[in-house]
């Protein structure tokens, strides 16, 4: 439908995750490339390349067929990720898409500058998610149902309610208003959850929306039991459906709240749901303000660090 020339295929997902869950592996489904960095780029004349960093280049020559796909290292010295792609798109302007949830605000930007003169095209959903999901042959995984539990406040050292307070002051402080967060290990830690959605990852694959008087958490609701739910409910949030998220942040930003947005991690959908996909900034742009709170360890989370590596 969008008449698309290429198609770029990020290794994360909604989540920005260095590891995405099975489902998710977008990447490892067009390519049978399994490393966890790196960028694919089909067209619609039947070209296929893989960018990736030198510590992949001897597993994708043996997991991809030559005849098919071409690797293209990234690293010291060497061209950028978009660099190898406009020079694989050749000069004549082309229709470039991309899907919008895994690609983040920093990723697009970088994007639609190195790869000009073609033009870069949010998609909603990529057609590559779309083939497979009705691919009999190779079955797209469902959605991870692992439960989640409650990480206790003995071992967070502090309580989820707290640190929901915290963040609403840190907005505050900034002038804004609201923060839509996706990124599993935020979430994890600001609500004091645990799961295991995604391999070696402690993570729920989940959402959380915050305004001064509201917070949200978007999940499948089956992966919660009473306890965890009470625990969700008792620090302040409402749960609401995984796949409400975009529609309620862009419902909250219609009612024009002013919005924190960290563009390592905030998504390119994210941007189109808070009405700024046409290029205006939002009302703050930085680090995520759980970003140092979550990497300072208090001393309940310093002794669980000393604890983990004595029984190591």
């Amino acid at each position: 439908d969008e008449k698309l020339d290429a198609l770029i295929v990020l290794s994360g997902d909604a989540h920005h995750s260095e590891y995405p869950s099975e489902r998710d592996r977008c990447m490892k489904y067009i390519s049978g490339f399994t490393g966890s960095a790196g960028t694919v780029m089909v067209t619609a004349d039947g070209d296929s390349f893989l960018v990736t960093d030198g510590r992949y280049t001897i597993q994708a020559a043996q997991e991809l067929d030559p005849a098919t796909w071409q690797v293209m290292q990234v690293g010291a010295r060497m061209p950028t990720m978009p660099e190898h792609l406009r020079k694989a798109l050749g000069s004549t302007p082309k229709r470039v898409g991309v899907d919008a949830s895994t690609c983040s605000l920093g990723t697009w930007r970088e994007l639609e500058k190195e790869l000009h003169p073609h033009v870069l095209v949010a998609l909603e959903q990529s057609p590559l998610a779309k083939q497979w999901e009705n691919d009999a042959a190779s079955p797209r995984p469902q959605l991870p149902t692992a439960p989640a539990a409650v990480h206790p406040v003995e071992f967070a050292g502090v309580s989820a309610a707290d640190k929901l307070s915290q963040l609403r002051s840190a907005l505050d402080k900034e002038g804004a208003e609201a923060m839509a967060i996706s990124t599993l290990d935020e979430v994890a830690w600001l609500l004091n959850i645990r799961g295991s959605d995604v391999a070696y990852c402690p993570v729920v694959m989940s959402h959380v929306a915050v305004t001064p008087s509201d917070a949200f958490l978007f999940v499948d609701e089956s992966k919660l039991d009473s306890t965890v739910r009470k625990h969700v409910e008792d620090a302040g949030y409402t749960i609401k459906p995984y796949q409400d998220f975009i529609p309620t942040v862009d419902s909250l930003a219609s009612s024009g709240l002013k919005f924190w947005v960290d563009p390592s991690v905030s998504s390119w959908a994210v941007m189109g749901a808070l009405g700024l996909a046409a290029g205006a900034k939002p009302a703050v742009e930085k680090l995520s303000p759980m970003a140092l709170p979550k990497a300072i360890k208090n001393t309940a989370e310093a002794k669980g660090l000393q604890d983990a590596h004595e029984r190591d």
